[in-house]
């Protein structure tokens, strides 16, 4: 492993050991709905996280094509997670309905299974800086699937922030939380 940009290294290993210490934190809290669905967007974080971190320290492509295959549920299953969590922290009255979660994590399950069963791997491209950057297969599902994850994390900032500014009498520290999710959202998706 070589790393290429020790800054471009540091911007995903420090935000893991921190993600690292938050599941570490959160398996000590009391289990509620919205903090075990908190702790598995953690482990799909970290998931996506590891991904990176090889992205930026693997020499050659076809490493980071096996990582890829390895770690893309990470990135794949945020949107369902983050979403659900929003429904869930937000007290939406979908949360506990069934079907509704089936139709939440049907379509990325589904992306998931065309994704990693695609025969021809991902292409990779290496940048000085931030190592191989993943392009779209031509002929696949790749960027709409990419597309639908960025709106289903808008979508599930947007439940948190409504939150956060329709609840100005309710629990500061839960608004506050909610703002700082929303926030936390927002920078890796933008």
């Amino acid at each position: 492993m070589i790393v290429t940009d020790t800054l471009a290294f540091l911007m995903v290993f420090i935000p893991a050991v921190l993600n690292l210490g938050i599941l570490v934190y959160l398996f000590f809290l009391p289990k509620r709905g919205y903090t075990n669905n908190f702790a598995l967007i953690i482990i799909a974080l970290l998931m996506w996280q590891v991904e990176d971190i090889m992205s930026r320290t693997l020499v050659h492509e076809h490493q980071i094509q096996f990582w890829d295959r390895m770690m893309s549920m990470g990135w794949i299953a945020m949107a369902p997670l983050i979403f659900q969590f929003a429904i869930k922290f937000s007290t939406q009255r979908l949360s506990g309905n069934s079907h509704w979660n089936i139709l939440i994590y049907l379509p990325f399950a589904i992306f998931y299974m065309i994704y990693v069963g695609n025969p021809e791997l991902p292409d990779f491209i290496h940048h000085p800086f931030w190592g191989w950057i993943s392009q779209p297969r031509p002929g696949t599902l790749d960027v709409i699937q990419r597309h639908v994850i960025s709106v289903v994390i808008f979508v599930s900032t947007g439940i948190l922030l409504r939150h956060y500014f329709n609840n100005r009498f309710s629990s500061t520290r839960k608004r506050m939380q909610a703002l700082i999710i929303s926030v936390g959202l927002l920078i890796p998706t933008l």
